[in-house]
């Protein structure tokens, strides 16, 4: 629909009356998906109606595959990026564009991703006899790296990466120390 309303608009000699519907749809497409009209443009602004480059978007499939790379829950997602779960499986299900701010925020997760592995990484590749420790449930994550707002799933996810690079790795699940009662 968007894409035969920027056709149209661009065809000089279409008629406003005929273009309305197209554009009032396009319009209630942008506002689903957050985006807004900037201040002093029109409807019929072609470079507004469409908000992201056709090349930039991203597909269903690549959200998917990229949010399971990197170890995050549909659940995870939907809280971090402040949509609602079912506005998510649209999402992943092609029923809705993904915006812009997802793909943007999708790349940064990469790439604070990729940044972990490779201190990981670095801070291994000389060592023998390695083990490394990740978490069972997202409390002892957050326990010991109260910063992050990563789950325990992502940085399982982190650690099969590091596997990946550095040779003999062992993994092991954290234990948490539980402190002794003082019985007197």
């Amino acid at each position: 629909m968007r894409q035969a309303a920027i056709s149209a608009l661009a065809d000089d000699t279409a008629d406003d009356d005929a273009l309305e519907p197209l554009l009032e749809a396009s319009q209630a497409a942008l506002e689903e998906v957050g985006a807004t009209w900037p201040e002093g443009t029109s409807i019929f602004d072609a470079e507004i109606l469409y908000d992201f480059n056709v090349e930039e978007a991203m597909t269903a499939a690549e959200l998917k595959v990229v949010r399971e790379y990197l170890g995050l829950t549909r659940e995870w997602c939907a809280e971090y990026f402040d949509v609602a779960l079912r506005q998510w499986n649209r999402y992943e299900s092609s029923e809705t564009p993904i915006p812009a701010r997802i793909r943007e925020g999708m790349e940064h997760i990469e790439a604070e991703t990729a940044e972990n592995v490779g201190r990981y990484v670095e801070a291994l590749e000389d060592a023998t006899d390695v083990v490394v420790q990740t978490y069972r449930v997202n409390a002892d994550f957050w326990a010991k790296h109260p910063e992050t707002t990563y789950s325990a799933q992502w940085h399982r996810a982190v650690i099969a990466r590091v596997a990946q690079e550095v040779p003999g790795l062992t993994i092991e699940f954290y234990t948490p120390v539980i402190a002794a009662g003082n019985d007197s």
